[in-house]
């Protein structure tokens, strides 16, 4: 929607903010388009696989399976994408969705989901099976989500979406 503003814009969920400048003779700025991407939940996304373009770590998180973050480079074991959601929250399951139709070797061949209630001790509660991992368990408070490389891969890593319940 088209709405004069003049001051800070507030968004809740990502959105593409589209901007031009008007002055008071007429004149007009071309338009400015931004892409402001938000999480899923409250949370602080860290991995050590360093990332391809603008495919952000947050993109794997934000709700939508249509993003997603691209690794630059191929990945190995010891790699990680970690979600910690800043507070506890009652999670019974986690699923993970590797990989995309355009880039079909890009899906995550070796790995493993973990889960922390603290953040820094973390347990294995399922294994990653052709690009996709499910593990439902007994409804816990879950401070932080771990996609473990298990095994090394020459291909690059697209991590289209960790979803939670």
């Amino acid at each position: 929607s088209s709405m004069p503003c003049d001051g800070i814009v507030t968004i809740s969920k990502s959105s593409t903010v589209k901007a031009l400048g008007i002055w008071s003779d007429g004149h007009q700025s071309p338009v400015e388009s931004q892409e402001f991407y938000m999480p899923y939940l409250p949370s602080t996304i860290k991995t050590n696989m360093p990332t391809h373009a603008d495919y952000v770590p947050l993109k794997a998180f934000d709700g939508s399976d249509q993003t997603y973050f691209w690794s630059e480079g191929e990945v190995s074991k010891g790699d990680y994408f970690e979600v910690d959601l800043d507070q506890p929250s009652e999670i019974s399951s986690v699923r993970l969705l590797t990989g995309t139709p355009d880039h079909p070797s890009d899906f995550l061949h070796h790995g493993a989901i973990e889960v922390s209630t603290d953040g820094k001790q973390f347990e294995r509660i399922g294994a990653v099976e052709g690009g996709v991992a499910d593990a439902s368990f007994s409804i816990r408070p879950v401070r932080a989500i771990r996609i473990a490389v298990t095994g090394n891969q020459s291909h690059w890593l697209v991590i289209r979406e960790i979803q939670i319940h």
